[in-house]
C-alpha cells in the first residue's frame, strides 16, 4: 500500500499512489522579504505553533490533479488566524483547492507578536499550500 505524505507532518495511509502536500510561510507581512521560520525566532516576532496541513480533496486526488493556493491572512492579538481575513491571493488550478487550503489555515495557531510588551496582530501573513500527486 502506498502512502499520502506531508513533508512536513509525516504519512497517513492512503491506496493507489503517492500524494504530496507541503506548507510553506512565503513571507511574514505584506510586501515583506520571505522570513524562515529560525529568523521569526531570532526577532521575537510571531512563532507559529501549529499548522495544519490539509485535506487533499478525494475528487481531486482520484482524477490525479495537483497544484497549489497562496493564501494571505491576519493573525490576531490571541495567536489565531481571523477566518474573515483569510484571502486566496493565487490558486491552480482555480478553485479545486482553495476551500481545504482556507479550512487548513483557520486552525493554524501562534505565539502573539509582541511590540512594547503587549500582543498584536499581524496582517498580511501569506502561506502556500501545494498538492503533488507522484505516480
Amino acid at each position: 500500500m502506498k502512502r499520502l505524505h506531508s513533508r512536513i507532518f509525516g504519512k497517513v495511509a492512503m491506496p493507489a499512489t503517492f500524494a504530496v502536500l507541503t506548507l510553506s510561510m512565503i513571507s511574514s507581512v505584506a510586501g515583506a522579504y520571505p522570513v524562515p521560520i529560525s529568523s521569526i525566532e531570532k526577532s521575537g516576532d510571531y512563532l507559529p505553533l501549529e499548522r495544519v496541513q490539509p485535506k487533499y480533496p478525494r475528487s481531486a486526488f482520484e482524477a490525479g490533479i495537483g497544484g497549489h493556493v497562496v493564501l494571505e491572512l491576519t493573525v490576531q492579538k490571541d495567536g489565531h488566524v481571523w477566518p474573515e481575513s483569510i484571502k486566496v491571493l493565487e490558486t491552480e488550478p482555480k478553485g479545486v483547492f482553495d476551500k481545504v487550503a482556507k479550512d487548513a489555515a483557520m486552525q493554524f495557531r501562534y505565539q502573539p507578536m509582541m511590540v512594547d510588551g503587549k500582543a498584536t496582530s499581524v496582517s498580511g501573513v501569506r502561506y502556500k499550500f501545494t498538492f503533488d500527486i507522484e505516480k
